[in-house]
Parts: C-alpha cells; sequence; structure tokens
C-alpha cells in the first residue's frame, strides 16, 4: 500500500480527513452493501456502483456494430490516492 503523506496543520488535516471520508462513501463500492456505495444507499438520485464480480463479464460483440467504450480513471480532488473509474460509451 502506498504512504499518503498527511498534514501536521490542524485544519489542512481535517481537510485530508474529509476529502478521504468523502470519496469513500460516494465512489468506494463497499462489499457489506452488495457492491454500492453509502451515498447510493442514502440518496434515490445517486447512482448506485456495479456489484463486484465473481466471474468476469462476457459480452457478445457479434453484433452489427461493435460499441467502442472509454475507460476513464480520474482522482478525487485530485489525490492520486482515490481514484475514480468510469467506463463510458465512446463517442
Amino acid at each position: 500500500m502506498d504512504r499518503v503523506p498527511v498534514s501536521f496543520n490542524p485544519r489542512e488535516f481535517r481537510a485530508q480527513v474529509i476529502t478521504c471520508v468523502d470519496w469513500y462513501a460516494r465512489f468506494r463500492p463497499h462489499q457489506g452493501l452488495d457492491g454500492k456505495t453509502p451515498e447510493a444507499l442514502c440518496s434515490p438520485s445517486a447512482t448506485a456502483a456495479p456489484a463486484r464480480m465473481t466471474e468476469p463479464p462476457v459480452f457478445d460483440v457479434r453484433g452489427p456494430e461493435a460499441v467502442k467504450l472509454d475507460l476513464l480513471v480520474t482522482h478525487h480532488r485530485r489525490q492520486s490516492h482515490l481514484p475514480i473509474v468510469e467506463l463510458r460509451k465512446a463517442a
């Protein structure tokens, strides 16, 4: 596991903790919540994260048109240890 530098300044430390808790609640799927995020359970308008897979997905790609997907990886509030991974249909 990577080490994350932590500020000794109380205000900066508090901001770092709030950022981590926000990411944990909004973006990280939880095994105990059937792959959903805490926010998805508390907010009906929030999008739930997909459940963790035990088997690799199987897709039928023999249709008339192949669908291209983009894998996007961003970081919550520019914190490299807090990834947000999205799979979107390519334009």
